[in-house]
Parts: C-alpha cells; sequence; structure tokens
C-alpha cells in the first residue's frame, strides 16, 4: 500500500447517490495518503427552470457552440464552479479537483508539492487528457471522417489543418516517451479537454469563477477558453498523464 503523504487536497465532486463511486475514490485517496473532501454535485436532474435562468446563459451557449448545453452539462459545469468557491473561500493556495470516476496512477503524490508545482507557473494543470502521439492522431481521423460525412467541408478543412495535427502528434508522443519515468509540467498548443482530473491554482480558481458566470461552456471546455479569451490565463499539464476515468462508470453527464 502506497502511504506517501501531501499536503496538497483534493476535492472530489460526487453526486449524493452514487455511493458506489464515492466508496472508489475513497479507498484510492486513502491509499495514496492525499488529503481530501467530497463537494456534493449539483444534480442536473434536480435543476429547475429557475434554477437554469440564475446560473445558465443559453445566449452564450449557443453563441460559442452553435447548440444548447444538455442540463447535465450545466449541472456538471455548475459543480466544478463551486469547488472554485471552495477553493477561493478556503484559500488553497493549490487544489487537486476530481471527478469521482477518475483513476489515480500511484506516483500522482510525486508531484503533489509545491516544490514540482512551482517549477512553472500556471493557473490550471490538466492530469488526465485525451491520449497523445498517433492514438491521438488516430481518434482525430475517425472524428474527421465523422463529421466529415456530415459536412463535406470538414474534410477540406482537415486537410488544411493534417500537417500541423501530424507533427503535434508526433512531438507529444515522444516527450510522453521521454518523460515515462520522470512527469514534468509542459504546454500543449492543442486544446486539452476532460475534467476528471486536474489542479487548479487559487489564483486560477479566481479566473475561473470571473470568467465562467453564468455558464456558457462545458466544465472541460471552460479553460480551453479562458486560455483562448484570457491573455492571462496559464493552461499546462503533465506528462505523462497521471490519471484516467474508470471506464467501468457510465457517464453521469449523458450523451448529446
Amino acid at each position: 500500500m502506497i502511504t506517501t503523504t501531501t499536503s496538497i487536497r483534493a476535492i472530489v465532486i460526487n453526486l449524493k447517490r452514487s455511493t458506489d463511486r464515492r466508496q472508489a475514490m475513497e479507498q484510492q485517496l486513502q491509499s495514496l495518503g492525499i488529503p481530501f473532501e467530497f463537494l456534493e454535485a449539483t444534480d442536473g436532474s434536480k435543476l429547475s427552470d429557475a434554477d437554469l435562468k440564475k446560473i445558465y446563459n443559453e445566449v452564450g451557449s449557443r453563441r460559442h457552440l452553435k447548440t444548447p448545453l444538455t442540463r447535465n452539462e450545466i449541472a456538471c459545469a455548475h459543480s466544478h464552479l463551486r469547488v472554485y468557491e471552495r477553493i477561493i473561500e478556503a484559500g488553497f493556495p493549490y487544489t487537486l479537483v476530481l471527478e469521482d470516476d477518475a483513476v489515480l496512477d500511484e506516483s500522482l503524490p510525486t508531484v503533489l508539492n509545491e516544490t514540482f508545482l512551482s517549477q512553472k507557473k500556471f493557473d490550471w494543470l490538466q492530469i488526465d487528457y485525451v491520449a497523445v502521439g498517433f492514438t491521438f492522431l488516430n481518434s482525430w481521423l475517425k472524428s474527421v471522417w465523422h463529421y466529415g460525412q456530415r459536412n463535406p467541408l470538414f474534410f477540406v478543412m482537415a486537410t488544411i489543418k493534417f500537417p500541423y495535427i501530424f507533427i503535434c502528434s508526433l512531438y507529444e508522443g515522444i516527450r510522453e516517451r521521454i518523460l515515462q519515468q520522470s512527469p514534468a509540467i509542459v504546454y500543449f498548443s492543442r486544446p486539452l479537454y476532460l475534467a476528471s482530473a486536474y489542479i487548479v491554482t487559487l489564483e486560477g480558481a479566481q479566473k475561473l469563477t470571473s470568467f465562467g458566470l453564468p455558464i456558457r461552456f462545458a466544465a472541460d471546455m471552460l479553460p480551453n477558453k479562458a486560455r483562448r479569451f484570457l491573455s492571462n490565463f496559464r493552461m499546462r499539464a503533465v506528462a505523462p498523464k497521471l490519471a484516467r476515468q474508470n471506464k467501468n462508470f457510465v457517464s453521469e453527464i449523458g450523451a448529446r
């Protein structure tokens, strides 16, 4: 059993009814020596129309995404924003934010210290993200085929973008192999989706709260949009990634 301890606290987002997920997270975090607390997730099935009017900007969603968010996506985004409010209230300098389907690597505690985290300035540090290298390239090509069948213009745009995607995939794959035994804070030029596991600073939480309300973006899209629209938002990642999503748990956000 891992007995490493760290002063950096984890906040786990968990629906009250998801007791199996809560138990799985408790076991992981206790075995890794990571202090933690749970935040009861906003339940999309219980959001009233009046609640949505207070927290959600549908016009903004349609402007940026061309489609509204689902009720569960809004609830998920709201849960993460409530985590940021908790961080601001407590004044935590660094916080590990986890969704309750995250599977954590045993080496994660080695990066949960201020010596490692202070090497490079960041507001958001991604721990879990879509695979790199040619695995990412393959998933990108499948996505191109899927959307290109709906809109042939997508194939034209993808053809123009392909050299950039290929070079990124090659570079990221090589970097991942080099850093396999020695995690480092790195920069990704492409968007990094998934909000299942990341570290956010106090300053980052303040920026995301200000930028993220009222809700226009899904939880994992918010930091990518903040990086694009806020000149002072610094988004980084740990390579190699030190978490993944538990495929045994069905998504509680649901499909579009």
